[in-house]
């Protein structure tokens, strides 16, 4: 089962995950398959790839994270057990505009995150908390100064990146809130709920 696509800003290559904990790279013109990415010990619950097609972020149900470079399939785990001992699914991951930063969407229990890390120090810089249930996806706004997050609770809450600080939470799902997206001009979030 496929769990996450996305498409490069360029239009020229789609990544996909799934159950199998492989990551695959296609042309996304011709549909021919261009690598495999392996390094998750289970299913693979998100992918993105940065604005200039550099970089690839992986999470999954195995709690790592894990940064790939495109060209040449090397990787490294920037969040995972061994790391901070963070043993929590990584339901979504997410890259900043200008590639120096990464979102982490996750959740089991208590411990329902969004967690910032800095992709050039591999350090975990906010660890935002206020979320009653798992974190199912997060965005960020193409201007870096915003971040939107969804969750089992039912709603959609809006972060400052700077300050970690939760400035809006949004309601109106009955039920849980699972994908969520900034347009364009990052002046509307979208969303959309239930299984």
């Amino acid at each position: 089962m496929v769990y996450s696509v996305c498409l490069s800003s360029d239009s020229k290559m789609l990544a996909s995950s799934g159950d199998d904990g492989l990551i695959k790279l296609w042309d996304f013109k011709t549909g021919k398959h261009l690598k495999t990415l392996q390094g998750h010990k289970s299913r693979v619950w998100s992918v993105a790839i940065n604005s200039e097609s550099t970089l690839l972020a992986s999470g999954g149900g195995d709690s790592t994270v894990i940064i790939w470079d495109i060209s040449t399939g090397e990787s490294r785990t920037i969040m995972g057990e061994q790391k901070d001992k963070y043993n929590s699914s990584v339901y979504s991951v997410a890259i900043s505009e200008d590639s120096s930063f990464i979102i982490v969407g996750s959740g089991e229990s208590s411990k329902n995150t969004v967690k910032i890390w800095d992709i050039s120090s591999d350090e975990c810089i906010q660890n935002l908390q206020d979320h009653t249930g798992r974190v199912w996806s997060v965005a960020i706004s193409h201007d870096n100064s915003f971040i939107a997050s969804c969750s089992d609770d039912k709603t959609i809450r809006l972060w400052d990146i700077k300050s970690g600080e939760c400035i809006r939470v949004l309601q109106g799902h009955d039920e849980l809130v699972n994908s969520v997206l900034f347009s364009h001009d990052s002046k509307f979030i979208f969303s959309r709920a239930g299984l």
